[in-house]
């Protein structure tokens, strides 16, 4: 959580230049109220991999974020599902 009570649930940080941000909802239905804290966050960690994880059938990408089922999440974050 930021000074500005921004929070998200999870930030991977690797070797490599790249973050990870990943924002984790019970949703069936991702819409843009849900991707206001990676927005925010997001120009903080420079280059990032941004992700919601949730219950929608399918995944889709909105302005680089990433909302994906979560077993499919898992498995290309992770290689785990």
């Amino acid at each position: 959580r930021t000074g500005a009570r921004v929070e998200i649930h999870l930030v991977i940080e690797n070797n490599r230049t790249e973050s990870v941000l990943i924002e984790i909802k019970s949703t069936h239905n991702c819409h843009d109220q849900h991707l206001a804290a990676l927005r925010g966050l997001g120009a903080d960690f420079g280059k990032t991999q941004m992700y919601v994880l949730c219950q929608e059938k399918r995944a889709r990408v909105v302005d680089g974020i990433r909302i994906m089922p979560w077993r499919l999440g898992l498995d290309e974050i992770f290689g785990i599902s």
